[in-house]
């Protein structure tokens, strides 16, 4: 579960949630001093449970148990090409262009899906010369 995720989801059951170091600490929205469960942000199966109701536990064991490299989203990035309006890189399927930015999956891409571009033939770029743009957090859920 991504702690986005687990986030919206506790407070959608009507808690509050407050990170605070490496923990996300969770309140009785009726009284902020009154913990009713926490659980570490870095570290697997690391929880508290303080007086929770079941589906509160549930949603505090299930974040628990997801592995740390399920947790967070994996940034996204905008290749720009070229450095004019019309300088970002987009793959549909196997047509490869370059035009303005979109708010679009096609033209955001993974550290992952980056190298593997790379490596394709068909896209001769001169990676060193390419400006990685950070797509914004919020686009990224």
């Amino acid at each position: 579960m991504k702690t986005s995720e687990f986030i919206k989801r506790v407070e959608k059951l009507g808690y509050k949630t407050v990170k605070i170091d490496s923990y996300i600490i969770v309140y009785d929205p009726d009284n902020m001093d009154e913990r009713v469960g926490a659980v570490n942000i870095y570290c697997e199966r690391q929880l508290s449970i303080y007086d929770a109701i079941y589906d509160l536990t549930k949603l505090l064991i299930e974040y628990a148990e997801t592995p740390l490299d399920e947790r967070e989203t994996e940034k996204k990035y905008y290749v720009k090409v070229f450095n004019n309006f019309e300088g970002f890189l987009y793959v549909y399927a196997d047509c490869v262009m370059l035009s303005a930015r979109v708010d679009d999956s096609r033209g955001q891409f993974t550290q992952k899906d980056i190298d593997e571009l790379k490596q394709r033939y068909d896209i001769p770029l001169d990676w060193d010369k390419v400006k990685l743009i950070e797509v914004e957090d919020d686009e990224n859920d």
